[in-house]
């Protein structure tokens, strides 16, 4: 019955750090903002009704040799840390800014690669042990090159500096 079905070991629980927690559950009286979060079990009925396509003949009578009819619901288990994003932000956002903590994804989407979208949140940290990848990347995801219009802005602006540092020489004397 689980022939396409993967068990993979879960963890039982995780322990966040929470700076500013001032709560009772406490892991240590040496270390008071590391807290424990328990996994969390819940159980529901699905409808797979609507999740199965039964116009076909072929498709109806594979449903029929599984034993599903067009009624049946199932029960679903889930086991999972109760974990809500609370907050992010955009690697635009992020420039220019000093964080505490820092957790980056450095596999980026299939499309445009941009230099920023690596460099900046692994910048925003004063120390690297405040920062998380998340999972694991390729090495060549850091060996981005400039697209040609960065490339172009990046001329404009040494030329830009060019010309300050000349009218600045040229107003100095």
């Amino acid at each position: 019955p689980f022939l396409d079905t993967m068990f993979i070991q879960k963890s039982c629980y995780a322990l966040v750090e929470v700076p500013k927690y001032k709560g009772n559950i406490k892991l240590t009286t040496s270390s008071p903002q590391i807290i424990p979060i328990n996994v969390v079990e819940k159980t529901f009925e699905v409808n797979v009704q609507s999740l199965l396509s039964l116009s076909t003949t072929s498709s109806t009578n594979s449903n029929k040799k599984r034993g599903i009819s067009s009624s049946s619901k199932i029960t679903v288990t889930r086991k999972a840390l109760p974990f809500v994003p609370a907050f992010s932000m955009t690697t635009h956002k992020a420039q220019g800014q000093t964080l505490p903590k820092v957790v980056v994804d450095l596999r980026l989407p299939p499309g445009r690669e941009e230099i920023a979208s690596r460099y900046v949140p692994l910048g925003r940290v004063k120390s690297r042990k405040d920062i998380a990848i998340l999972r694991d990347f390729s090495f060549s995801a850091l060996q981005v090159k400039p697209s040609k219009a960065q490339r172009t802005e990046l001329d404009r602006l040494d030329n830009l500096n060019s010309i300050n540092i000349q009218n600045y020489q040229a107003w100095k004397k």
